[in-house]
Formats: C-alpha cells, structure tokens, sequence
C-alpha cells in the first residue's frame, strides 16, 4: 500500500472539501449582492451598467481578460415538477394544448424557456400543485463589445 498516495488523496478531498464551502459562502454572496442591486436597478429604472475590465487609473485587469462588463437586471425561473405530481402536470399539459413539449420527458431548458415564455405574457401556469416555479430577482453579468 502507498501511503504516500493515500496521503495526497486525503488531503486533495479535504482540499476539495473546503473549496466546496468557499464556494457556498461565494454563492450566497452572490445571490445577496445580485438581489440587492437588483433592487437598485428596478428602483433608479436603469437597464444596465458597464463595468471597465481594467482600472483607469493604473491599467490593471480588473476582470482576467481585461474585458468590460455589462451588468443588468434579470430573473431566473427555476421549474419543478416532483415525480409525484408528473403524471398529472403531463395531463395538464396535453389538455392545454401543449402535446408538443411532452416527450415523458420535458428536458429542464425546454421547461424553463416555455415557463418564461408563458410567464412574460403574463398566461396561465399548471397550478402549484402540479408544478412549482421558484423566481429569484438578481443581476446578470455578460462581457461587453469593445469600444471602438
């Protein structure tokens, strides 16, 4: 037995152990400050903000690329049909008239993109108890085209 590989494999999984819980941490932060500027956004009516790549003032990277950023508002749905209620959201949907996303197996971009799209013109969902829609207000950040 090579107890100096054992070794390496311990501490590389508790290594991996605490990058789990940094990014935990990483990810509440995230959705804090995105929520939080969420509501500055819907509160000032900006649609966006830039974000310089690289600091004015010394030229250092601000981003690893160097790219600006855009920040703007969004809202990410996350559907959910429990294997309990499957059958009858299934149901629902054929009676709705929406055989075309059913395949047994609606695959979860398929299911977002039709919740958003239902949910943009304000139209009716399967009820609650056939489907939950959890909704989080927050920002997103995409990479800006260069300035020319």
């Amino acid at each position: 037995m090579n107890a100096l590989l054992a070794k390496q494999l311990a501490t590389l999984m508790e290594k991996k152990e605490q990058l789990s819980l940094q990014l935990k941490l990483l990810n509440q932060m995230i959705t804090d400050v995105g929520q939080c500027l969420y509501n500055e956004f819907v509160d000032s009516g900006l649609s966006n903000i830039r974000v310089e790549g690289t600091d004015p003032k010394s030229g250092e990277k601000v981003f690893l690329d160097g790219k600006d950023r855009i920040v703007s508002p969004d809202i990410i749905t996350r559907p959910n049909v429990t294997a309990k209620n499957a059958e009858d959201f299934l149901v629902w949907m054929e009676k709705n008239d929406f055989q075309s996303l059913i395949k047994r197996h609606v695959p979860p971009q398929s299911l977002k993109k039709w919740v958003n799209e239902r949910m943009e013109a304000n139209l009716d969902l399967p009820p609650e108890n056939l489907m939950t829609v959890f909704t989080e207000e927050t920002v997103k950040v995409t990479r800006a085209p260069s300035r020319t």
